[in-house]
């Protein structure tokens, strides 16, 4: 599971200074997850922790993402005292958008255990997109669901 609350030892990850890592899911094929932004191919030092999903239920069910939470030990009950893993220079969460775990091979493992134990909203909203419409352009591009939520943009390109 992704949910905070339910965390083992077991799922505590350390890809410090790594191109990728692999993550075996419980239920189906393992995925290979990259911190990759702007040229950068490896995790930054000192990253290891917990995947996560994060939601707000606010928001409609695909606007979820998968973070990496940054903690000391491989203690659960440290989870709330860590930190998002963030992206430089945008100051930005790191993350997997649900619409890339929606529609990348490489994301299969994550999206089948989303699908068997995320939160039924969550599951339900996945299993009803049409495989025939994704692509992944769409998968990219960033969808803002309230005018007051932040996004990065590069003002120097405008």
């Amino acid at each position: 599971t992704l949910d905070p609350s339910e965390m083992r030892a077991s799922q505590y990850i350390d890809c410090s200074n790594a191109f990728g890592k692999t993550v075996w899911t419980q239920v189906g094929p393992e995925m290979r997850v990259k911190f990759v932004h702007r040229g950068r191919s490896r995790f930054p030092p000192n990253t290891h922790g917990f995947l996560y999903l994060h939601y707000d239920p606010l928001l409609p069910p695909l606007a979820f993402q998968v973070r990496f939470r940054l903690t000391p030990s491989h203690d659960p009950a440290l989870f709330a005292e860590g930190k998002d893993l963030m992206r430089d220079p945008d100051g930005l969460q790191w993350n997997i958008k649900s619409m890339q775990i929606a529609t990348t091979p490489g994301y299969a493992g994550l999206k089948k255990l989303l699908l068997s134990t995320g939160p039924k909203e969550i599951s339900q909203a996945l299993s009803n997109l049409p495989p025939s419409h994704l692509d992944l352009h769409w998968a990219q591009t960033k969808v803002l669901f309230y005018l007051e939520q932040p996004f990065a943009m590069d003002m120097s390109k405008l």
